[in-house]
């Protein structure tokens, strides 16, 4: 509740008001203060929240209460908060206002602090400002706040901002929304840079696929002609072969006509022919040896150029997966509502996460809501872990460091964390090894109440924003 003074020109009557919310009556009411003329309605006001509702409480010490605000004091041991006067629900008076009371209490126009000296029913009040000429618009040269019926003479007196009529610098809805929009400016830019950073991973992991493909292409292009070339010298070798043996064979023969022809006289000239032709065929064998051996060693020594390639495309491959995996996982859950149904009927309710990437491992996260013995609910968060492509490849049990977080969207102190070491719980199901398709989490057991996310202003709508970061 909020006392305002509207004051004119000096054609204008100064105006008092009573500022109080109404709930329960209309929706073009509802919850927006209403500024009253009969001082009156402050009696139909709760004394706590300073809201009028249709139903309320009075109070052996007259003061009003409204429903949700008695039930809170009954809780606290049923004694009144403004003047500590404990009460009985025998001496407690139930109220109840009429729509038909509001719409025909006087009102003042929303716009009275900017000078509109309308005074009415609240029936008519929506009537009203639809027409009020005194209704903020924004000029669209200089973006500043000004009446309607003052942005003609805005515009002719060249726009200045020192004569229009400016909303207030401390206005929250003016607040808020350029809040907002810093942080959607932000988080554009922010999007921008990792997705060039993106783009260049993406442009280099290319590259560096092309070149490998380029490098096998030439070691297959290699081993072929190196292949060629031992089977040209193989049939070399044997063509070679099949001459010598011929002319040793000839030369045998010539030895033997010698032989019988001469006897003993020609023994000695038979020997130093078979000698020579016995060194030729030796000094043949020889170097078609050496020609062989040299390459076979040099075909060894590119099939383990290969291999030694193959084997770094492969850690090259786990490496860009150990590199590009996401630490950090933002998660915005937009199952709330569906939860805590679930919750309050059935007694628990989850939800699962998406799985991506972290250090090479494949992760998730699940949320579940439980309703304890009070019928409180209590939010948990547990890190799981799901078969993935690299598991024969990563060191097991799990052993890094897990951080689970709420975030508030608009306040970064009230960010609700808790951290694990799974270095210290190596034992545990959950950080093993997984097989099969059936997984076990591990984490908190109870993070928080979903009354604190629910009036603590952790949520957006229905939407709740977890994050999960992995740190080695």
């Amino acid at each position: 509740m909020t006392t305002s003074n509207g004051m004119g020109d000096s054609a204008r009557a100064r105006v008092e008001t009573v500022s109080f919310r109404v709930a329960g009556f209309l929706d073009i009411l509802d919850w927006r203060p209403v500024l009253f003329q009969e001082p009156i309605i402050a009696q139909r006001a709760c004394a706590l929240c300073g809201v009028v509702y249709k139903k309320a409480v009075r109070l052996s010490c007259v003061h009003t209460l409204c429903l949700k605000c008695h039930a809170k004091c009954v809780d606290k041991g049923s004694v009144c908060p403004v003047d500590q006067e404990p009460f009985c629900e025998e001496d407690v008076e139930k109220l109840e206002v009429s729509v038909e009371y509001i719409l025909k209490r006087k009102v003042a126009c929303w716009n009275a602090p900017r000078g509109c000296c309308f005074i009415g029913s609240a029936a008519s009040l929506l009537d009203h400002c639809k027409e009020c000429h005194f209704s903020v618009v924004s000029c669209c040269l200089c973006h500043s706040a000004v009446s309607q019926g003052d942005i003609w003479e805005h515009f002719k007196s060249g726009c200045s901002i020192d004569e229009a009529t400016l909303e207030p610098a401390h206005n929250p809805t003016t607040q808020d929304l350029g809040e907002v929009t810093r942080a959607c400016l932000e988080m554009k830019q922010a999007m921008g840079r990792i997705g060039e950073e993106i783009m260049s991973l993406k442009t280099s992991l290319n590259r560096c696929c092309e070149d490998i493909r380029a490098t096998d292409v030439s070691c297959i292009q290699l081993l072929e002609d190196q292949a060629s070339r031992i089977g040209d010298l193989n049939a070399l070798c044997a063509a070679g072969f099949t001459k010598e043996q011929r002319a040793l064979e000839k030369a045998v023969a010539d030895v033997s006509v010698v032989v019988t022809n001469d006897g003993n006289r020609n023994r000695e000239l038979m020997s130093q022919e078979l000698c020579t032709h016995s060194d030729r065929l030796i000094t043949g064998t020889e170097k078609v040896s050496t020609t062989v051996t040299s390459n076979r060693e040099l075909l060894i020594k590119k099939l383990h150029a290969e291999n030694r390639l193959m084997a770094c495309t492969k850690g090259l491959s786990g490496e860009f997966i150990y590199f590009c995996g996401q630490r950090a996982y933002h998660w915005y859950t937009s199952d709330w509502a569906r939860m805590k149904a679930t919750a309050m009927k059935g007694g628990s309710a989850d939800s699962l996460s998406p799985t991506w990437y972290a250090f090479g491992y494949r992760v998730g996260l699940d949320l579940q809501l439980q309703k304890n013995e009070n019928g409180e609910l209590h939010l948990s968060c547990f890190f799981t872990i799901h078969p993935g492509s690299n598991d024969s490849d990563l060191g097991w049990p799990f052993s890094k460091s897990l951080e689970f977080k709420i975030v508030h969207p608009k306040c970064r102190s009230m960010d609700i964390s808790d951290k694990i070491n799974a270095d210290l719980h190596r034992e545990q199901p959950a950080f093993q090894k997984p097989r099969g398709t059936w997984t076990i989490g591990y984490g908190t057991g109870s993070l928080c109440s979903a009354d604190k996310l629910d009036n603590g202003g952790f949520l957006c709508g229905n939407t709740l924003h977890i994050v999960l970061e992995v740190k080695s």
